[in-house]
């Protein structure tokens, strides 16, 4: 019957629905036709098989190699299904355009007619510039029927600007001079106008290189030279870059890197001193270095702990290079005893470590950390002058005996009774009788004693009497200006009365001494002052010294005249020169024209 459907699959993936159609083969080969008719009753298909044939040429390329300035190829044109009778024409194309140079393509037979093979070479021209590019070959007949192959192309080109090394080593001592060396550069290019360079002060790590010249312009196979100056800070290894610009278009930028290495001096540094004495609040720890050092106040550096191992809180600074210091803040614990370790991690101005433990090596930490106790000052109770433990009568002795005396006083004072941290005085027993911290034994010190009176305490008059005439000499209303200072306390406290009455039993002058006397030292044995005490009856010229086991005079305490009475004099066990005595026996020698007497006493550190 008649058909009303048509389908037509041409064998190249092309398909129709045409009656008739007319199609076109674009490709050389061999094809198969199926065709499909149909009405509504079926389809009828009809395969015709290799129906058609096309002639044509197809092109294929093989690397031959090459050398630094040309690549060489092979191309195969062949004849596809049917015999070609048209000449075929082959060119290259190179992509992307180099930005330096090009490349010329030439073949052994650019046109023939299919079957056959040439050969094709690629030479690099005027320095041509590395690169990854791609090579297009088109294989074209007259009827434009073009095939195309393509290569891809990596080339290393010729780099123009050379340098003459890539990496600078330099040793160089830093206290004495600094080295160099020469960096040259070149143009390697056989022709050209030449490229202008300029030549950039080195990036580097602590500034340790410069460059002497900026740069100029290279003509070609010319060279220019730039010296290369390294001066090391410190001790260690240095990295930079020099970096060279140019006009030449493939290489804009060139980074040489260089490397230095500082030798520097090698003695590690050492401690010269640190703080022996107590510690207060307003004292700090003090460490003296026998070099420049490089400062560094973490925690990890300088550690201080309580004796239960807590940290001590504080300030680490370095007011010099070659001294740190530790300054507590806050309340620090009374009479105890603080670790403090200074770790061996500190380093001097060329990188050596300390050598704490004065082996002239750098053993580092935990073999060179300093480690030592460190006691901190006293702890006083407000009007417990003697120490005791109670406030009572007998804080009044106190006063007397230290009457007149001064040290450092207190800071940050606490309210109440309440532990004061305090600074010990040259004679440690005074601190406390300091009852109100001002820095003065006197009259004004009996008020906390009465604001703080906790029992009353019958003493035997006679040793009261004893002792506020031992150390009322000198100030003869010491009893009067109690009792005046007694009335004036702002807080009298539950004591006043008592000491009141206490102070008025014992008024009277002092007794002027009946004959000369020089007293046994207190405390004895002391560590680190000890108080002298001597009565003179009449007015005399008198000298007071101290010397050694051996006779040597170590010190004279006074030379002087005085009126009768009893005086005392603090020795701080420090020699003529201020420096401390060693323990051991000592003598004090009291001379006058009439008298003369000689004690021992027992220092003890």
């Amino acid at each position: 019957n008649v058909p009303i459907g048509w389908s037509w699959d041409f064998g190249d993936s092309e398909t129709s629905t045409e009656t008739n159609p007319v199609h076109m083969y674009n490709a050389p080969g061999v094809y198969t036709v199926r065709q499909a008719i149909g009405n509504p009753c079926g389809v009828d298909t009809v395969v015709h098989a290799a129906l058609i044939k096309v002639g044509g040429f197809t092109v294929a390329v093989d690397s031959l190699g090459g050398t630094r300035d040309s690549v060489t190829y092979t191309v195969d044109v062949d004849t596809s299904v049917l015999v070609y009778d048209n000449a075929v024409t082959l060119q290259a194309v190179l992509s992307p355009t180099p930005s330096r140079g090009s490349m010329i393509f030439k073949f052994g037979t650019s046109s023939a007619v299919p079957p056959y093979t040439t050969t094709m070479s690629g030479i690099a021209t005027g320095g041509m510039a590395s690169g990854s590019y791609t090579i297009t070959i088109t294989a074209d007949d007259p009827a434009r029927h073009a095939k195309i192959a393509t290569i891809p192309l990596n080339y290393a080109g010729q780099q123009l600007l050379t340098p003459s090394v890539t990496t600078l080593v330099m040793d160089s001592t830093i206290v004495t001079t600094s080295s160099s060396k020469v960096i040259t550069l070149r143009n390697t290019a056989a022709v050209g106008s030449g490229l202008f360079v300029t030549v950039l002060n080195p990036q580097t790590s602590g500034s340790a290189f410069s460059v002497q010249g900026s740069g100029g312009t290279l003509a070609p196979q010319q060279r220019l030279e730039w010296p290369i100056i390294f001066t090391p800070l410190r001790k260690g290894t240095f990295t930079g870059e020099l970096r060279v610009t140019s006009n030449d278009p493939a290489q804009p930028l060139l980074i040489i890197p260089l490397t230095g290495k500082g030798i520097g001096e090698q003695v590690p540094p050492t401690l010269v001193s640190r703080t022996s004495t107590e510690l207060v609040i307003d004292r700090p720890i003090i460490f003296d270095f026998s070099e420049a050092m490089v400062p560094n106040t973490s925690d990890t550096v300088l550690i201080v702990r309580d004796k239960l191992g807590d940290p001590v809180n504080g300030v680490r600074t370095w007011p010099t290079n070659k001294r740190l210091q530790f300054a507590a803040v806050g309340f620090l614990p009374p009479d105890d005893t603080l670790s403090v370790t200074l770790r061996g991690i500190v380093t001097d101005t060329n990188g050596n470590f300390l050598d704490g433990n004065g082996d002239g090596r750098e053993d580092k930490s935990p073999l060179d950390d300093i480690v030592f106790a460190l006691p901190t000052g006293p702890g006083v109770y407000p009007g417990d002058a003697d120490n005791d433990g109670a406030v009572n009568e007998r804080d009044v002795l106190a006063l007397g005996r230290f009457y007149g005396l001064s040290g450092p006083p207190r800071t940050s004072p606490q309210p109440g009774f309440t532990l004061q941290p305090a600074s010990a005085w040259s004679l440690r027993e005074a601190t406390y009788a300091d009852a109100d911290g001002s820095g003065d034994v006197d009259s004004m010190d009996i008020c906390p004693i009465a604001e703080f009176f906790d029992n009353e305490v019958s003493l035997p008059k006679a040793i009261v009497d004893q002792w506020l005439a031992d150390v009322s000499a000198g100030s003869p209303d010491l009893v009067s200006s109690l009792i005046n200072a007694l009335n004036a306390c702002p807080n009298g406290g539950a004591g006043q009365a008592t000491l009141h009455r206490f102070l008025s039993d014992m008024q009277g002058p002092a007794p002027v001494p009946q004959s000369y006397a020089l007293n046994q030292n207190y405390p004895n044995p002391f560590n680190p002052s000890t108080l002298i005490r001597y009565s003179l009856s009449e007015p005399t010229d008198l000298t007071l010294e101290i010397f050694d086991v051996l006779g040597r005079r170590v010190r004279i305490l006074e030379n002087t005249h005085r009126e009768p009475g009893v005086y005392h004099v603090v020795w701080d066990g420090l020699d003529t020169n201020g420096l401390q005595v060693a323990s051991g026996i000592y003598f004090y020698r009291l001379t006058t024209p009439h008298y003369h007497a000689t004690r021992k006493m027992v220092l003890l550190r």
